[in-house]
C-alpha cells in the first residue's frame, strides 16, 4: 500500500506541514516535492502513477502544442467536449472581462476546499511538502444569464511553471478546464492525467468513453 504524507491546513497560500490533510482549493494547486527546485502541477504529481510506471504524459516542447494535441484527440474521440474546450483554449490568458474565460494576474490566498494526500515521494529531507494555490476559479453570471469564469492566478507561480515544465503548465491549464465537466477533483485529475497521456494516441474512442465511465463522468 503506498504510503501517504499527511498535512495540515493553514490559511496562507503556501502551506508547510507533515501531519494532518491540507485544504486546497476549486482552481489549481502546484507542489514543491522532495529534490525539487521548480513546481510541479498537484494534478500530476496526484496522478502520476495511476497507470504505473510505463505511461508518463506525452513530451511536448511548448504550451501550444500540448493544447493543439489535446484539442485534435478531444474532436476525434470525445466530440461531445471539442467545441467546450476549443472556447476555452481560445481565451486563455483572455484579459477581457466580458467574455466567458477572464484571466487576471493578482495574488490568491488558498480558498481551501479540499484536502490532499500526497504521496511519500514527494516529502522533502525534512519530511514536510508545500503546496501552493496557483488559481482560484470563481463562477458568476452577467446580466444576460450567461456564464462567466474567471481565474485569479499568481503570476510568479505561473512564470515558474512556464519556465521550467511546459507539461506542468498545461496539466494545470487543463485541469481548470475540467471544473466545467465535474465539481470533483479527483475525477478532475484522472482525466487530466489521461489527456496527457500517450493513451489518448493508442486507445480508441469507445476504449476512452469507458475510461471516462469508469473515473465516474
Amino acid at each position: 500500500m503506498m504510503n501517504f504524507l499527511i498535512l495540515v491546513l493553514f490559511t496562507l497560500p503556501i502551506a508547510f506541514a507533515n501531519a494532518g490533510g491540507v485544504h486546497v482549493g476549486n482552481g489549481g494547486n502546484v507542489v514543491r516535492c522532495e529534490g525539487d527546485t521548480h513546481f510541479q502541477s498537484l494534478e500530476y504529481v496526484m496522478t502520476k502513477s495511476m497507470y504505473g510506471t510505463r505511461v508518463m504524459p506525452v513530451p511536448v516542447y511548448s504550451l501550444s502544442e500540448s493544447l493543439n494535441r489535446i484539442a485534435r484527440l478531444i474532436e476525434a474521440k470525445l466530440p461531445q467536449y471539442s467545441s467546450g474546450f476549443n472556447e476555452y483554449v481560445i481565451q486563455f490568458e483572455n484579459a477581457e472581462p466580458q467574455k466567458t474565460y477572464f484571466w487576471n494576474a493578482t495574488q490568491v490566498n488558498n480558498v481551501g476546499d479540499e484536502i490532499v494526500y500526497l504521496p511519500y515521494w514527494c516529502r522533502n529531507s525534512r519530511g514536510t511538502s508545500e503546496i501552493v494555490q496557483a488559481v482560484v476559479r470563481t463562477v458568476s453570471l452577467n446580466s444576460k444569464q450567461e456564464t462567466l469564469v474567471n481565474f485569479d492566478y499568481d503570476p510568479k507561480v505561473v512564470d515558474d511553471l512556464e519556465k521550467n515544465s511546459t507539461v506542468q503548465m498545461s496539466f494545470l491549464v487543463v485541469h481548470e478546464w475540467i471544473w466545467n465537466m465535474t465539481n470533483d477533483p479527483d475525477k478532475n485529475r484522472k482525466l487530466d492525467f489521461l489527456l496527457h497521456s500517450p493513451l489518448m494516441e493508442s486507445m480508441t474512442a469507445a476504449q476512452i468513453q469507458q475510461e471516462l465511465v469508469k473515473f465516474g463522468f
